[in-house]
């Protein structure tokens, strides 16, 4: 087929929210280490915005509940961010958004305590094949491509006409209902997908997010990872108290945590 580009659907005019069930192995060494996070693409014929629906739900559930909080207090509170978060707790903080008429990913991650934001040009070599498989009651038909530094086969069904999916994946002829690298690492499965009649756009951070690029985004992640989160706030003015068994648990995640989807 080959490159694909970004364009609209031909559901013109309409949104969505599609859930996918996402499993994923941060640790490459151990198989048992696989976990499982829910993700949500936004779609509709301007917007496509894929992220964790936990953190979707954190996100709306903070900007909630600090407005009415302000609200109650006139704008006098202290904030406590356990009761702002309704208990949300994301494991996933990245957010990628297709801009289709600059046809550019615009992407959200953190390192350390900070958010940056880098654009990448938005590009997927796809090769349909043959093989057709129902899943979920939909016909769907296979493709490969390669993203990020990982290879992929997807299988997309033509029953819902709108060329997208989750992560990096878009421009087949036909929603992505399932997705997986060939080492069987990472895997998306469609979960939910319905029609509403607003877009429910996401609130946006609260706190500011840095303009950056890939390359400097990963030279802050490097940095980040070799700093514990007290040293990271202490340099900005914020002091915190990180017992020694939090510490020693903190460094154990970090070097388990060791497997990107992204290589490249």
């Amino acid at each position: 087929m080959g490159l694909a580009s970004l364009s609209l659907s031909a559901q013109e005019n309409k949104s969505y929210e599609i859930i996918y069930d996402f499993s994923y192995q941060p640790d490459s060494t151990d198989v048992n280490s696989k976990k499982q996070e829910d993700m949500v693409l936004f779609r509709n014929d301007s917007i496509s915005l894929f992220q964790s629906y936990v953190k979707y739900k954190r996100d709306s559930a903070m900007k909630k509940n600090r407005e009415k909080a302000m609200r109650a207090t006139h704008g006098r509170t202290t904030l406590n961010t356990e009761a702002l978060t309704s208990g949300y707790r994301p494991n996933i903080l990245t957010v990628i958004e297709k801009d289709f008429e600059n046809h550019k990913f615009i992407i959200q991650k953190m390192a350390g305590v900070d958010t940056y934001q880098y654009e990448e040009p938005a590009e997927v070599d796809w090769q349909i094949q043959a093989d057709t498989l129902t899943i979920n009651g939909y016909a769907c038909q296979r493709a490969t491509t390669r993203v990020s530094g990982r290879n992929y086969a997807v299988w997309f069904t033509p029953e819902i006409p709108i060329a997208d999916g989750p992560f990096k994946f878009f421009g087949l002829p036909g929603l992505i209902v399932q997705a997986a690298d060939t080492k069987g690492v990472f895997q998306f499965r469609l979960k939910a997908f319905k029609a509403i009649d607003q877009m429910a756009i996401p609130p946006l951070p609260t706190h500011r997010v840095i303009a950056t690029t890939k390359k400097k985004y990963r030279q802050a992640e490097a940095h980040a990872e070799h700093m514990r989160i007290k040293d990271i706030l202490k340099t900005k003015g914020i002091r915190i108290e990180i017992s020694k068994e939090d510490e020693r648990a903190m460094r154990r995640r970090d070097k388990k945590n060791n497997n990107p989807i992204e290589l490249e």
